[in-house]
Formats: structure tokens, sequence, C-alpha cells
């Protein structure tokens, strides 16, 4: 039996409608996060107005690698070396050498 044009339309409507309502979830989904970060970097704040340390964002706990990068630049451009050698950061307290 062939599908009708009125099925045809049903099943247009119908995937229109799965459609506009995954996009709604993404959506939905997006702005619970961004307010969620949000609320984490308010926290961070602790009351002022402005942090007071170069990194100013909550950072997922999966870039804990890349974080400890930046880290390690920016102490770098403190002590005016351009190449990291050396980081406290591992093996505490003594540190260790970076290659």
């Amino acid at each position: 039996m062939p599908p009708t044009q009125e099925s045809r339309r049903f099943r247009w409507w119908g995937m229109f409608a799965a459609w506009a309502l995954a996009g709604a979830l993404i959506l939905l989904q997006t702005a619970t996060v961004r307010e969620y970060v949000r609320l984490l970097n308010a926290q961070g704040l602790r009351g002022a107005a402005e942090a007071s340390t170069p990194l100013r964002q909550v950072i997922p706990a999966r870039h804990a690698d890349a974080q400890m990068w930046v880290r390690h630049a920016l102490a770098g451009i403190e002590a005016g070396e351009g190449r990291v050698r050396f980081t406290t950061v591992n093996n505490a307290p003594v540190g260790r050498k970076v290659h």
C-alpha cells in the first residue's frame, strides 16, 4: 500500500517536532551549564568584585594538565625565563626537571 499524502505530511511534522525538541533540550542544557559555571566563578571570588589571581575562571578537572602548563608559563613570565626547566608542582617539596 503506497503512503498517502497525509501520512507523508504527518511524518515531516513529526520529524520537525523531534528536531525542535532536541534543539530546545540542547539549548536548555547549554544555559544550565553556563549558569553553573557562573555560580562556580562567583564562589571563587569570595565576595570580591574581581579575581586577584591570573587564572580567573573555573577550569573543569579534565583540563587540569592544561591548567598546570598555564601556571608554568605564568611563573616563567614572572621570573623572566623563556623556558620551563624546573617545577615544584610535581614531586613536592623537592620538585623535578621539566623536559
